[in-house]
Order: structure tokens, then sequence, then C-alpha cells
């Protein structure tokens, strides 16, 4: 399977997810949502493609294979796929936190879990990529490298989280919070700018993961302390007369979600000839299935004990996001039962 054939695939998959979020969302955060991401994508694939401009930039990236597309093709290419990956990420983590009461409709623990979609995304992928030849890593990053198959690294997977959480967190912020109608909201984009200065004029090692880790503490207390509820019209009411419509709009996050794993399956299993690599897809797996409302918390949780017991520490990733879920769903119902 050629990249030509996976671009297909990735354009296919955001029309019908451009689709999605029209019905769902309506088309003003249709328009913004898919616009900031297209700038943002093309801003980042374009540094990655063409070499960091600034010696002093000295984080790690890829090295793409390029040699049989055009530049701007590959940069195209790649820019989709991070509109599609924060679009998806953006609905699964909705779906997973509806299980909560708690959790429900608001923004900060829907942002870390899409951060962790996207995180286990990049597990998938990375594993897959880097062992087709796509791209490899001019580096090697040795933290708990021992429990990520495929010889994926930590960095990527972090790189991919905080990139979504940098995204998705002052575009809910401006688009789709209570704060929407602020005349200061701009101030916002603050929070990826952060990060990047940190890189410039810091240094993006021991620096870039200290600004990291506030970052992940900051969301932490939020999603405890002030989760913030979403305030944008939801635009699904207009289909309940059209029962079918919805329902079929409804799963179309899940039928890009499948045709994302169909092709690594395929890919592992058939072109590497790999099929260890598929441990890297349970983490997305557990997840999408935490996003399935009719599918218990309790068999899921059992479901990733039984993988992590089965392959050891290549298990971990997988009862991380499920852990962190009944954490979270305890405290807030233990919370809730002391205010009784």
């Amino acid at each position: 399977m050629t990249i030509l054939y996976l671009s297909l695939f990735s354009f296919i998959g955001l029309i019908l997810l451009v689709v999605h979020s029209y019905f769902k969302r309506g088309f003003r955060l249709t328009l913004s949502f898919f616009l900031f991401s297209f700038v943002v994508g093309m801003r980042k694939e374009a540094g990655t493609f063409l070499g960091p401009s600034l010696s002093n930039m000295r984080h790690p990236t890829p090295f793409i294979h390029t040699t049989n597309y055009p530049l701007l093709f590959s940069v195209l290419n790649t820019t989709i796929g991070w509109m599609l990956v924060f679009y998806l990420s953006w609905c699964i983590a909705e779906k997973i936190i509806e299980r909560s009461t708690y959790l429900k409709g608001k923004i900060f623990p829907t942002l870390l879990f899409a951060g962790m979609v996207i995180a286990a995304l990049s597990y998938a992928i990375e594993a897959t990529a880097i062992n087709i030849g796509w791209w490899k890593w001019v580096f090697f990053d040795v933290h708990l490298a021992g429990y990520l198959v495929g010889g994926v690294h930590l960095f990527a997977l972090s790189a991919w989280f905080y990139f979504a959480v940098h995204f998705l967190a002052p575009y809910f912020l401006i688009e789709c919070s209570p704060f929407r109608q602020a005349s200061w909201k701009c101030i916002f984009f603050l929070i990826p700018f952060s990060r990047t200065c940190t890189m410039l004029f810091l240094g993006s090692d021991l620096p870039r993961m200290v600004h990291e880790f506030i970052i992940f503490f900051i969301l932490m207390i939020l999603v405890l302390v002030n989760p913030l509820h979403f305030n944008y019209p939801n635009f699904k009411e207009r289909l309940t007369d059209r029962s079918l419509v919805c329902r079929l709009v409804d799963i179309i996050p899940y039928i890009v979600a499948s045709i994302i794993l169909t092709m690594l399956i395929f890919i592992d299993i058939i072109k590497i000839k790999n099929p260890y690599l598929l441990i890297s897809l349970f983490p997305l797996v557990v997840l999408i299935l935490l996003s399935l409302q009719k599918v218990p918390v309790r068999l899921i949780a059992f479901l990733a004990l039984g993988i992590g017991l089965a392959f050891g520490k290549f298990g971990i990733a997988v009862c991380i996001p499920v852990l962190i879920f009944l954490g979270l769903n305890a405290f807030f119902n233990l919370r809730h039962a002391t205010k009784i």
C-alpha cells in the first residue's frame, strides 16, 4: 500500500468527518475548526519537512522519506492527517466522557481524553510507519522505550499529545466555551505560543519537558476543580425528525476509526509481516470501546487488565486510559457523596 493510497483514504475520512461536524456542530464551528486545524497543520509540517530554520531549535525531528513525491504533496498529505486526527479525537473523547455524569459536556475532561486518543493514534501509526520505512527518527529516546513495541519513542507519543492539547485548548476556549463572547479571548493563543517560546529561547530538552509537565499538571487541576462546560449550539436537534440520518451521522467517527485500524492491521500483517506490531493498536481499541455506551466499563476494565497480564510491560499503555477514567469517576462520585 503506497502513500498515495493512504492519502486517498485520509481524504475520504476527512470529508466524512467534515460532514459529521456540519450536522452535529453547525457551519460556523465546522469552518473555524477545520480552517484553524489546516493552518496549524501546515505550519507544523512545513517546519518538519523543511527543517528547523533556527539553529538553536534543537528539538528532534523525524526524517521523512519524500523522494517519490513533491514536497507540497507531502506537506498537504500530513496536514490532512492532522485535521483528521484532531477532529476524530474530539469525537471519541466526547463519547467517552458521556459515560460520566460529572464529566459529560465539559471542556477540560474532553481535552484530556482527546490528548490520550491522539497519543494512542500516534502509537499505532508510529509503530507501522517506522517499521515500513515511511520515516525514521534521527535520535533515540530511551525514556520508557522498553514499554512500547516497534521501536516507538515516548517522545513521539508525548509530541502528539501536547500538539493536540495546544491546538484544542485555545480552540475550545475561544469557540466553544463561555469565553467565546469575551473581547479578550484571543489571549488563549498564548497557550501554544508558550511552548514554542520555551523551545526557542530555553531549549528543547529539559525546559520543554518542564513546560509539558506544568501544562499537564494545570490540565489535571482544571479537570478536577473547574472542568468548564461547553457552550455552543448543538445542531443535532435539527435531525430529530430524521432519526436514520441522525444515527448515520453519529457513526461516522467510528467508520473513520475503522478505516484507520483496517489499514494499519493490513500493513502490519500483510506488508510488514509482523503481527507483534498489533499490540500498538490495543490502546486505541480500548479507547474506542470506552466511547461505546453499550459496552460496559467493567468489561473494558477486565479486558485492559487481561491485556496487561498477557503482555506484561507492553500492556501498561492499554491500562492507563481506563485507570484515568475510573479514577476521575471515583473522585467525582466520592466528592458528590461527601457533599450530601
